[in-house]
């Protein structure tokens, strides 16, 4: 039976091998790259929620959500108004002042601290969630 059996040739062997790595590629893109692309897209989500590229009343009903949701809104907000508040002047075609710019993007009337606190708020349920995440779900494995 020796005699007869033919011996295995490298090529075969690398076509065996090779389909076994392309198998296991393809579950690791199955669970580590979709979160990284569905945390993405979350993230893109806020952003475009967040005040500066669609203004809070042009955003559709069915997404205002996004608005109250997205942490950006509440960095934002008060950055435009630490930014903008105290100008008189500005150099501009489409503003004369600070107010302006304040009010075209919907942000007077907001209160610094308050979105202060819900900033702090956010990053507290972050580390409380992720905190639980790595004590439930993380069992000291590499």
């Amino acid at each position: 039976q020796t005699l007869n059996a033919k011996p295995e040739t490298r090529k075969l062997r690398r076509k065996r091998q090779s389909k076994k790595q392309k198998v296991k590629r393809v579950k690791r893109v199955k669970s580590d790259e979709m979160w990284r692309w569905q945390g993405a897209a979350t993230y893109g989500f806020f952003m475009l929620c967040e005040g500066f590229l669609i203004v809070k009343s042009d955003i559709p009903p069915w997404f205002i959500w996004g608005h109250y949701m997205a942490f950006h809104t509440y960095s934002f907000r008060p950055f435009m108004v630490n930014e903008f508040k105290g100008i008189e002047k500005l150099d501009s075609f489409l503003w004369s002042s600070g107010q302006e710019v304040i009010e075209f993007y919907e942000m007077d009337g907001y209160s610094i601290e308050n979105d202060m606190l819900v900033l702090i708020g956010y990053a507290l349920l972050l580390q409380l969630i992720f905190g639980l995440i790595l004590h439930f779900v993380h069992k000291g494995r590499r």
